[in-house]
């Protein structure tokens, strides 16, 4: 029996068991670096090969959001996950403040 013999079982992969790998990577690999910009992302559901996710933080409302989602966390689930076809973004972005404006900063109009 080889170390990997494991992986030589066939057993069924659940959908169930598919959300908790991806949780793993959120929490290790991807919300570290989206916390260096103040943000995060989570899982809300994973179904038929569709990872639905929604930022927060300063992820929320961010205009660089959707290419976070589709060139950072879905390109590493993909490679990382074969099982994941798919990652939507279901962040409501337009509640609650923009995150690179504060109440009160001087707006200086472009002439």
């Amino acid at each position: 029996m080889g170390l990997f013999s494991f992986l030589k079982k066939a057993k069924p992969v659940t959908d169930a068991v598919i959300a908790s790998r991806i949780k793993e990577m959120i929490n290790f690999e991807i919300n570290p670096m989206l916390r260096e910009h103040e943000g995060s992302v989570e899982l809300v559901s994973f179904a038929a090969g569709e990872a639905k996710m929604k930022f927060a933080g300063s992820c929320q409302g961010c205009a660089a959001s959707a290419l976070t989602i589709q060139l950072g966390v879905e390109k590493r689930l993909k490679a990382m996950i074969p099982q994941v076809e798919k990652v939507t973004d279901v962040t409501d972005h337009s509640a609650g403040t923009n995150p690179y404006y504060q109440e009160g900063d001087d707006v200086v109009p472009v002439a």
